[in-house]
């Protein structure tokens, strides 16, 4: 008899393990770099660590997927957030240029957000002179040329051991810079045509150009700082972007 309780006792556990609901799926994260994200200052504190700069880098890396699908409302819900983004990174600069001790994780950051599909061109206030595609004004404005240097910083001072390196990046800056204005210009000619027919650049070639830009922008910063394998890399991100823009505007 007790035999048999107990089975029955073992019978009804299973059936009630059986209709116990699945335990629903944790958040995807999402909500955590967001949070973190909009809560960020224009300008890192004083005591910014490594670990904050590194974590900074992590949600924009989080960030990322979201925004190279981003709609055009939800850009401009989040365009505030973004452009702290990019005021934060840049602060984050000049920090490291006084300790280095932070270059590394600072070069991380500016990595990342070179990355970013969202350029800092396209953040800036309708209007200013450094405004992107999607704050057109409502007539075509006069380009008054391409947003970055046309040729390479002047290094002084360089290593013997480091002065073939410099000077083949530098070689290699002013040519990706003749490519990468003429592509802005195309960009820009169809830009201003858009704007005459009440129409705006659409949103992917748009990033390429802000991309383009800050990427155009990193590699110079990287030769005057003489950071030879970050001046490539970014040399090497420009390249990606001038493809892209070519295929969507032409060569």
């Amino acid at each position: 008899m007790s035999r048999m309780i107990c089975v029955i006792l073992w019978a009804s556990s299973l059936a009630a393990t059986a209709q116990t609901p699945p335990t629903p799926p944790q958040p995807s994260g999402n909500g955590q770099w967001r949070n973190e994200l909009k809560g960020l200052p224009e300008h890192p504190a004083a005591g910014t660590s490594v670990q904050d700069i590194d974590r900074f880098t992590q949600n924009v890396q989080l960030a990322a997927p979201y925004f190279a699908t981003i709609t055009p409302g939800d850009f401009e819900a989040n365009r505030e957030m973004v452009r702290r983004m990019w005021a934060y990174v840049m602060a984050l600069d000049m920090m490291a240029g006084k300790n280095p001790a932070l270059r590394p994780a600072a070069s991380r950051a500016r990595r990342a957000m070179n990355s970013f599909p969202i350029g800092f061109a396209m953040v800036q206030p309708p209007g200013s002179p450094q405004s992107g595609a999607l704050a057109d004004p409502p007539t075509p404005q006069k380009s008054s040329g391409p947003p970055f240097a046309m040729t390479a910083p002047h290094v002084e001072n360089i290593p013997a051991g480091d002065r073939a390196t410099a000077s083949d990046l530098s070689s290699r800056y002013t040519s990706t810079a003749a490519r990468a204005a003429s592509a802005w210009q195309n960009v820009e000619t169809l830009r201003q045509s858009l704007v005459s027919r009440g129409m705006t650049l659409n949103a992917a070639t748009a990033a390429s150009v802000g991309r383009l830009q800050a990427d155009m922008d990193s590699a110079s910063r990287s030769l005057t700082a003489r950071d030879w394998t970050e001046a490539s890399a970014s040399l090497d991100r420009a390249d990606a972007e001038i493809e892209k823009i070519s295929k969507t505007v032409g060569r």
